[in-house]
């Protein structure tokens, strides 16, 4: 029984040391399957090592067989592609098999898994579910986002700055609105005005600059003044005091006006028009909000400067732009 048991040791180690050799193992793996099983059954293999022994050889021929294989499909896809072929025939099965150039003329993952797919088969179904559970985990380990509908105000109420909820009909929606209105399009002036180089005065360029840093400052004050008309928050005085001098430096710097003049002149010099006539309607409503519930009167009064502020820029921009202002004429009467 010793002597058995030693055989069996023996013989399976034997067999294990063979199947895991690359080298020296290559004329015993193949060797047909049958005997090599005849074999563990002549020496009693009938224990655990021995069906390891077995199932090692089986896992290493069948990696030799697939490496073989994937060496012909490789050799096979790279003449057709020195070939700037589209396809080729797969040399086991004679399929039709499309080459990577093929993909890459189609321009992105079809999620077929295809054999040759350049994209890392990122639209295989697979592959696409576990990327985005990947991103989704990132989202989370960032931090979560709030959502940017939260559907309280489908049914037309709306949330204050006190918590109190009210109609999106009520004064005070009205002036929040018109004020979101002014800060986007102020957003699009300074946008312009930035890029603008039709100017032909030589302070220009730095007359330009300073007056996209103040229309990005006076974003930030509307959505303040924004704030004390739907909360009990108080505007600081010191911003209108500082509209009024901008509006006192621009005054001096640009012609004299003899009279009512036509919005017109460059596409920024209109842009800024556009923008005082939103400030003049989110006035409106300050004033009716006003006779409504009390509004902070700093508040009110920057409104009310800040159109003037707009309409000295627009003159600005079209003294830089060496253009003439046209004056409104009274009864005009049209000329052929």
């Amino acid at each position: 029984q010793g002597g058995h048991f030693l055989s069996v040791y023996f013989f399976s180690g034997f067999m294990t040391s063979a199947a895991s050799s690359s080298a020296c193992s290559a004329p015993l793996l193949r060797a047909p399957p049958q005997k090599w099983v005849l074999a563990l059954l002549a020496c009693g293999g009938v224990g655990a090592s021995c069906w390891l022994a077995c199932r090692a050889y089986m896992q290493r021929r069948a990696h030799l067989v697939a490496v073989e294989r994937q060496r012909r499909i490789d050799e096979a896809h790279k003449a057709a592609m020195d070939k700037e072929e589209t396809g080729y025939l797969d040399p086991e099965t004679g399929l039709w098999v499309f080459t990577a150039l093929q993909h890459l003329n189609r321009g992105y993952c079809c999620g077929s898994g295809c054999r040759h797919c350049p994209y890392e088969h990122m639209n295989v179904p697979s592959v696409k579910k576990a990327r985005e559970e990947r991103e989704q985990a990132a989202k989370v380990a960032k931090g979560t986002k709030s959502p940017i509908f939260t559907g309280t105000g489908d049914k037309g109420m709306s949330s204050l700055g006190t918590g109190e909820r009210k109609s999106k009909g009520e004064t005070v929606f009205q002036i929040m609105g018109t004020l979101d209105e002014l800060n986007a399009q102020l957003g699009m002036v300074r946008c312009s005005v930035a890029r603008h180089t039709g100017y032909t005065h030589k302070d220009g360029e730095a007359q330009y600059a300073k007056l996209v840093r103040q229309l990005e400052h006076v974003q930030h004050l509307v959505f303040d003044a924004g704030s004390c008309m739907s909360s009990p928050a108080t505007f600081e005085a010191d911003n209108v005091s500082l509209l009024e001098g901008w509006i006192r430096d621009l005054t001096e710097y640009c012609p004299n006006i003899h009279g009512f003049i036509l919005p017109g002149g460059s596409i920024v010099t209109c842009h800024l028009h556009v923008a005082r006539t939103v400030c003049r309607r989110a006035e409106r409503c300050a004033v009716q909000l006003n006779s409504e519930q009390s509004v902070d009167a700093a508040a009110r009064k920057f409104i009310n400067r800040l159109s003037d502020f707009l309409f000295a820029a627009a003159r600005l921009t079209a003294y830089l732009d060496g253009t003439a202002d046209v004056l409104v004429r009274r009864k005009a009467v049209w000329e052929d």
